[in-house]
């Protein structure tokens, strides 16, 4: 973990620029506000704060062994080959091509709307996980986007699988 010593690139004892590459420790809620590194902050016993690269900061409650799960797993995903994961395309899931529909109004069963739309109520809820009933309420006239996955995207060459991040793959 880097403590933003300031040394990083002269005489830090890591192999790397910590503060380019690993989480800072910040020992107090001014440190984590002053600065830009991704890190931790824990709060008290059951409290945490970390921040993740650019993104917003995300409060928890926790169990500290999670903490550390979690610090791992974007170790990981971060850069799995220096891990010892070596993952082909064919290992990732790929982007489903689906097409989209604005709904305005409510739909009261979910599975004859995909039937409509010629696709089962499985692939309709895969592709829009928001889904949690078997209909759509919309009393407000809020507008839904619901994903319908095309016919191209029921079939796919695991070998054309696109990466998200190209260093994640070895081939």
């Amino acid at each position: 973990m880097c403590n933003e010593c300031g040394n990083c690139t002269q005489f830090c004892p890591y192999a790397s620029e910590p503060c380019h590459d690993k989480f800072t420790l910040f020992q107090t809620a001014e440190d984590m506000a002053e600065s830009k590194n991704p890190g931790v902050l824990f709060l008290d016993a059951d409290h945490v704060r970390v921040r993740m690269a650019e993104e917003r900061t995300a409060y928890w409650r926790h169990d500290m062994r999670h903490m550390f799960r979690l610090l791992a797993a974007k170790a990981v995903i971060s850069n799995p080959q220096r891990y010892g994961f070596l993952l082909k395309r064919e290992h990732l899931y790929p982007v489903i091509p689906h097409t989209e529909v604005n709904v305005t109004t409510s739909i009261d069963n979910l599975a004859q709307f995909a039937k409509s739309k010629g696709i089962t109520y499985a692939q309709l809820k895969d592709a829009n996980p928001w889904l949690r009933d078997s209909s759509l309420q919309n009393k407000s006239g809020r507008t839904y986007v619901l994903k319908i996955p095309t016919q191209a995207g029921m079939h796919y060459d695991p070998k054309k699988t696109v990466p998200h991040n190209k260093a994640w793959v070895i081939n």
